[in-house]
């Protein structure tokens, strides 16, 4: 990314982190996220939107998810239901 502007990776993240207030990773992570609550939101499984996602393993998951929003997966998908 930072080739194609023609910028170093450090002053690219430096610009990314000033402009959307999370470094990549976390913006990454976010928008995984987002999408895993959406997938719950629809019916998915936790483990299911977890791997889905790319998340190492439920657990690893779960514990995104519950610093995020605050609830676990599964109540989240609990509710929607």
């Amino acid at each position: 990314m930072a080739a194609a502007v023609g910028l170093s990776p450090f002053h690219v993240m430096r610009l990314f982190k000033a402009r959307t207030g999370m470094t990549v990773h976390q913006f990454v992570v976010h928008r995984r996220l987002e999408a895993a609550r959406a997938a719950l939101a629809a019916g998915a499984a936790p483990a299911e939107a977890a791997a889905r996602f790319g998340f190492y393993d439920q657990s690893h998951f779960t514990g995104h998810f519950r610093r995020a929003f605050g609830t676990t997966p599964r109540r989240y998908a609990d509710a929607c239901r």
